[in-house]
């Protein structure tokens, strides 16, 4: 259950995450779940999402009002942080500082973290978002490429103009086929048509025109059952990518 920051005489709760190395603000993902088991958000531009349990995005530094008494605070900044992980009893106006420490740079070891499937305009949705947005997502996830896969919306041919040394972001295709599945078609220099169709093409005639562009790649968009979270599922896919193409093996 979620309900908005905006009870008038509640304490104010401000929250500071630092990378614990350099000393700098960090974003991070951040819940926060209230005495009344509420999630609590700040107005300002978190990009509130219920999955999970409910979480939202900052840029390193928020201010939320809450109801006096128990406060659940959780942030994370990727995988390569240790998550920080409190609980307070909030009486009044509180400014709590956390600094997440790295555990591992896996950048020093010629790897690089990245989100191959990712929507910013996916059937309208709740939020008007832009490449920025997903530039925003991305660096408090610890992220260095996302993929954003809304065919011709932004679509450059290159990195975003929003990108940053440590994070790119590409607008790019989900290929869908009615008969056959989905496809993220990554790095493309130009867009690929149609952008969803039933029996044709094929998709290795798909991928073999995504390959002809250099240094682009398919890869399925859902390599998985639909039942993702069921421990008695049997199928279970694993996907590479070839010379001759996107292969999927069980």
């Amino acid at each position: 259950m979620v309900r908005p920051a905006s009870n008038e005489g509640s304490p104010i709760f401000e929250c500071v995450a630092l990378d614990g190395a350099t000393k700098d603000t960090i974003p991070a993902r951040c819940s926060l779940i209230d005495k009344f088991l509420f999630q609590r958000y700040p107005s300002e531009r978190s990009f509130y999402n219920s999955g999970g349990g409910g979480y939202f995005y900052t840029e390193g530094r928020f201010s939320v009002v809450v109801p006096a008494g128990r406060l659940i605070v959780r942030l994370e900044h990727g995988f390569e942080y240790e998550s920080a992980v409190d609980t307070l009893n909030v009486t009044a106006d509180t400014t709590v500082v956390y600094e997440l420490q790295r555990k591992i740079s896996m950048n020093t070891l010629g790897w690089y973290s990245g989100d191959c499937h990712m929507h910013i305009n996916h059937y309208g949705g709740i939020y008007s978002m832009t490449p920025e947005d997903a530039l925003y997502i991305a660096e408090a996830e610890g992220l260095n490429v996302v993929n954003c896969l809304d065919n011709d919306y932004y679509f450059t041919g290159a990195p975003d103009p929003c990108s940053t040394k440590n994070c790119k972001v590409y607008m790019t295709i989900e290929n869908r086929s009615a008969s056959y599945g989905h496809m993220g078609l990554l790095g493309l220099k130009r867009l690929f048509y149609p952008f969803s169709s039933n029996w044709s093409p094929l998709l290795i005639d798909v991928e073999d025109s995504v390959h002809a562009q250099p240094g682009a790649i398919a890869v399925y968009a859902h390599p998985v059952t639909t039942n993702d979270f069921d421990d008695k599922s049997q199928s279970v896919f694993w996907c590479c990518e070839h010379r001759g193409g996107t292969v999927a093996c069980i």
